[in-house]
């Protein structure tokens, strides 16, 4: 079996150094595509945010698609 897709995700936000390392050695071998928080949320996968919610964007890091959550996880 030849991987030819990776979902890349995380809660260090999606512009973090482990985030960019990983697309930056992973981009040119894969079809990559980065779902995470748009800013540091570990720790918090416990706290709700009901009545503020949260909203999704799309942007790019190192030249790969990134959608990005605003809020908790």
């Amino acid at each position: 079996m030849k991987i030819k897709r990776i979902l890349l995700t995380g809660d260090d936000g999606y512009n973090s150094i482990g985030i960019r390392l990983l697309a930056h050695f992973l981009k040119e071998k894969y079809e990559l595509v980065i779902a995470a928080t748009k800013v540091q949320q570990s720790g918090v996968g416990g706290m709700l945010n009901i009545k503020h919610g949260g909203h999704w964007e799309e942007t790019e890091v190192e030249g790969v698609k990134v959608i990005y959550v605003s809020g908790t996880p």
